[in-house]
């Protein structure tokens, strides 16, 4: 799959989140969304002027919002193709919360652990993305790169 391709299936397959997804097509999405990310700041630049701290970028955040479901949906179609379950995704949401807990209550130690938890679930789910998928057919469905 090209980079065009995998752009292309991103947007076809959206709000689909079963079935499986390539490495190729989950990176050069990656890319390509890292790029955009960029470009998009670089206009919030342009347009408003340096942002401060405590400024949400308008452009930058309007793009991860609208690709944040096609985003979790080709994760979890990538998770399906090394044969694991999309609920891996999920799985980053608890030491998040713990996170979000230490800070409320002002707890440096809650916090301290939910911050490693987040970097321990975010290297995870990276080297989980860079497995080859399974051969053939899995629970998942077909071998995207049997096509």
């Amino acid at each position: 799959m090209d980079f065009t391709k995998a752009i292309e299936t991103f947007f076809a397959r959206y709000f689909d989140f079963k079935g499986r997804s390539s490495r190729a097509e989950y990176w050069w999405f990656y890319l390509f969304y890292v790029l955009v990310t960029i470009a998009t700041l670089i206009v919030d630049v342009i347009v408003f002027g340096e942002a401060g701290v405590d400024e949400i970028p308008l452009f930058q955040s309007l793009w991860a919002l609208a690709t944040f479901i096609g985003y979790v949906s080709l994760g979890i179609r990538r998770l399906h193709d090394i044969d694991r379950t999309g609920y891996w995704f999920l799985y980053g949401t608890a030491p998040l919360l713990l996170m979000i807990l230490g800070i409320i209550v002002d707890n440096v130690v809650i916090s301290v652990f939910g911050i490693l938890g987040v970097i321990g679930y975010a290297i995870t789910i990276f080297v989980f993305t860079l497995f080859p998928g399974t051969k053939g057919v899995n629970r998942f469905g077909e071998n995207p790169l049997d096509d």
